[in-house]
């Protein structure tokens, strides 16, 4: 049997997940928080602390900006840990998949939920 033997940079991030067949840390870091915010909206994660930390975004009725997909509200920030604090990244990746048709996070189930993102991250 012969092996074939890859060359490759040291810390060739690519090719080492092409090889283990595995999605990019980011994405998987994406699916996972929009996996939790559907559980968390969809009752299926009980946590009032959390919830309490969502600010949902509701239109004003005399505003001229009806093509807002928005869900949410993220307040701007300016360090770099609070770019980067959990609730947060999860309102923002809801914020950026809200304009896609199939992106339903309320009242879907958890299985045709978490399907839908893993072929959108």
């Amino acid at each position: 049997m012969v092996k074939e033997h890859h060359l490759h940079q040291r810390g060739d991030y690519e090719w080492v997940m092409s090889l283990l067949n595995i999605k990019s840390l980011e994405s998987r870091r994406n699916a996972f928080d929009l996996c939790t915010l559907h559980a968390l909206v969809n009752c299926n994660l009980i946590s009032s602390d959390l919830l309490a930390k969502l600010v949902f975004l509701i239109p004003n009725m005399n505003s001229r900006n009806t093509r807002s997909c928005r869900m949410f509200r993220t307040a701007p920030v300016s360090t770099n840990l609070s770019i980067n604090h959990p609730i947060r990244r999860m309102m923002e990746a809801a914020n950026k998949l809200a304009a896609h048709n199939q992106f339903l996070i309320f009242n879907s189930e958890y299985s045709k939920f978490k399907f839908i993102i893993s072929n959108l991250t």
